[in-house]
């Protein structure tokens, strides 16, 4: 997929089966279970990989990798359906704008197992910083915390912080939802596309091209549509949010590309969460509806 790729960077398809859990054995490959069988296997891989949900090691195939790239949108889906449910229950109970806003981002990154925050540090700490490249690659390869790492974090959490306070306070509790979730939908789906146009594809290991074209299908059709749910929200700002999401991504693949000739999984972390937290932010600014008041 990528002429230029770097064979010895660790790609995000190679990190998601060796970080935690062990799914790199594949020397008991199941015969192929088809299109639905690789789809399940994906989602359980992907639960289990992003979430705190446990579920048992399925045995993975080629495709399959190719798959969790599709189904890490429904990451979103599920930290938008929490919030839709802390909300509602903030709500009855009731609870403080900032208080249900502050639980609702540890909701967000509990339900993740603190992976975007760990992720984004790590390598906001290796990106930004004046070492060599290849100091920077053992930061991003390294599991090690450093204060500028937790400094990163803490300031992404407080950007979502802003976000989900002003959000609740200038639309109303479902428009506010809606936009979050197609948000959280679209920075992911659009990750996923843009990570794998710098992942390489080893036919042995990563999958067909057949799948490689029907999983990019299925990120587009996930972008459109998350897309244009946001859109109906009824706001400027959900135009902006879009173009922010979108600029904030291709930037970071340029520089990836350019720089590294690769992506790791943890640059692809930082990617999505830098997006996502800016296009949070951006629904916040005061542009006034066009759909209704």
């Amino acid at each position: 997929m990528n002429d230029d790729y770097d064979p010895k960077f660790d790609t995000l398809s190679d990190l998601d089966f060796r970080e935690g859990e062990d799914y790199s054995d594949f020397s008991h490959r199941p015969n192929k279970p088809g299109l639905m069988g690789d789809i399940l296997t994906a989602i359980k891989v992907m639960i289990n990989e992003r979430t705190v949900v446990p579920l048992a090691k399925p045995q993975v195939s080629g495709n399959v990798r190719l798959f969790t790239y599709a189904m890490y949108p429904l990451v979103g889906l599920i930290i938008g359906i929490v919030m839709m449910i802390w909300v509602n229950i903030a709500y009855v109970i009731p609870l403080s704008i900032f208080l249900t806003a502050l639980i609702g981002v540890i909701l967000v990154y509990a339900v993740q197992a603190g992976h975007p925050l760990i992720g984004f540090g790590q390598a906001a700490d290796a990106l930004f910083s004046s070492r060599r490249k290849e100091t920077k690659m053992r930061i991003l390869m390294g599991r090690t915390l450093r204060p500028s790492a937790v400094f990163a974090a803490l300031l992404l959490a407080a950007g979502q912080l802003v976000a989900f306070f002003y959000l609740f306070i200038r639309m109303s509790i479902w428009r506010g939802l809606f936009s979050m979730l197609a948000v959280f939908i679209l920075s992911r789906a659009l990750g996923s596309l843009l990570t794998l146009s710098l992942a390489p594809l080893e036919p042995e290991e990563d999958g067909d091209m057949k799948t490689l074209r029907t999983v990019q299908t299925i990120l587009y059709a996930m972008i459109a549509l998350s897309a244009v749910g946001l859109i109906l929200t009824g706001s400027w700002s959900a135009l902006v949010s879009i173009v922010v999401i979108g600029l904030t991504q291709v930037l970071c693949h340029s520089h990836f590309n350019t720089r590294y000739r690769g992506i790791t999984r943890k640059m692809s972390k930082f990617m999505v969460a830098a997006s996502e937290t800016l296009g949070l932010l951006a629904l916040i600014l005061p542009l006034g509806t066009f759909l209704w008041k």
